[in-house]
């Protein structure tokens, strides 16, 4: 099957590592993909999929239009196959879809996220997308969780079969259990912004050094809050930030860390989104320690080693975790141990690749 994916999203970005995943996917199913973004030409030359750049306008809020401009231009010359279409450029590309006779399928890896005036333009825009698969124009949407699925559902009135969610996966064989470090260690990898909840996991790693554990706390990315996190940093020995770092050089820390911290709050898209980072603990044998929202859970699969707790209860009941598990090393070996082989056994990206492949062949029938 010839796919045509238009994305907002540049795959030369460390955040695109569930798209690139998926497309690698589909590749492997024997699909015929071409992605079309904003990359330019000669960036993605080694990849098993064909790219076609595409013009994009470096004034925010202006992203998605100039793609979809220039997108229209390729759209003109495809004559079979489906499509699947951002829901930031949906709008402005389903009439010629529909005019070409091009089934296409509508992908939202989030809803709008940004706060301010921003945000007033985008969800009108996200909801008109949604609207086009109520309508029948889409054949299908889909999701990165079945709490976004559901979040969709309850805004547009959308029958729960026509979306497929999308969990992130990971890569097993990059993503494995290391060497522990002799020194019982913390660590986030990600966005390192406020709004996330990051500054609280400075007051978390000191109320558990209290408790005579010598911990350390490592933060790895970039954000509003990485000069703070930086300055409180070079005061204490017990925090280290890092910028961020390409994922083979991330594989190496998360090894041979012990924690893995998710400290998102229960705002907006976060109780919606399906974390990749909570993969690639698991993954790296590390134990889960996060706020308790639909976005961190394992749907409704309780397991001993994450544990989610209330946002006002993270630093005195996570503290008290973290305790047991660092005068433990039989229990944090087994937990460990239970991590990874339950990433194994249910977090592999072919979960996402073979729902996403189910609903591609279920047009071409």
């Amino acid at each position: 099957m010839e796919i045509h994916w238009f994305t907002t999203r540049k795959m030369t970005d460390l955040c695109s590592t569930t798209q690139r995943n998926l497309a690698h996917g589909l590749c492997s199913k024997g699909h015929n993909l071409t992605i079309y973004n904003g990359d330019m030409a000669e960036d993605d030359n080694d990849n098993p999929w064909i790219h076609q750049s595409l013009s994009q306008s470096k004034i925010k809020g202006f992203h998605a239009l100039s793609l979809a401009n220039s997108a229209k231009k390729s759209i003109a010359n495809i004559s079979s196959g489906i499509a699947i279409v951002d829901w930031t450029l949906a709008s402005k590309l389903a009439p010629l879809l529909q005019r070409n006779k091009i089934p296409w399928l509508l992908m939202d890896r989030s809803p709008p996220a940004n706060s301010g005036l921003l945000a007033l333009f985008q969800w009108p825009v996200w909801k008109k997308s949604w609207r086009l698969v109520l309508r029948g124009k889409a054949h299908n949407g889909f999701t990165v969780s079945s709490a976004h699925s559901k979040f969709v559902c309850n805004q547009m009135g959308i029958e729960l079969n026509k979306i497929t969610a999308l969990e992130a996966g990971v890569d097993l064989e990059l993503f494995s259990t290391g060497q522990k470090s002799k020194q019982f260690t913390l660590l986030y990898h990600g966005r390192l912004d406020k709004n996330r909840g990051v500054l609280v996991l400075t007051k978390l790693i000191e109320k558990l050094n209290q408790g005579n554990i010598a911990a350390k706390l490592q933060l790895i990315g970039e954000g509003d809050a990485f000069t703070e996190l930086q300055a409180i940093a070079n005061h204490r020995d017990d925090i280290e930030v890092l910028p961020s770092m390409s994922q083979t050089k991330l594989v190496q820390y998360l090894s041979k860390a012990h924690i893995g911290l998710l400290p998102m709050p229960e705002v907006g898209v976060w109780a919606l989104a399906s974390p990749l980072k909570r993969s690639e603990y698991a993954a790296s044998g590390l134990a889960i320690l996060g706020i308790d929202h639909s976005g961190h859970r394992l749907g409704q699969e309780q397991v001993e080693w994450m544990k989610l707790v209330g946002q006002q209860q993270l630093i005195e009941e996570g503290a008290k975790w973290l305790q047991m598990l660092a005068n433990d090393n039989s229990k944090m070996t087994q937990l460990s141990m239970q991590a990874r082989k339950y990433a194994e056994e249910n977090m592999s990206w072919h979960h996402s690749v073979d729902a996403m492949d189910e609903v591609i062949n279920s047009i071409a029938q």
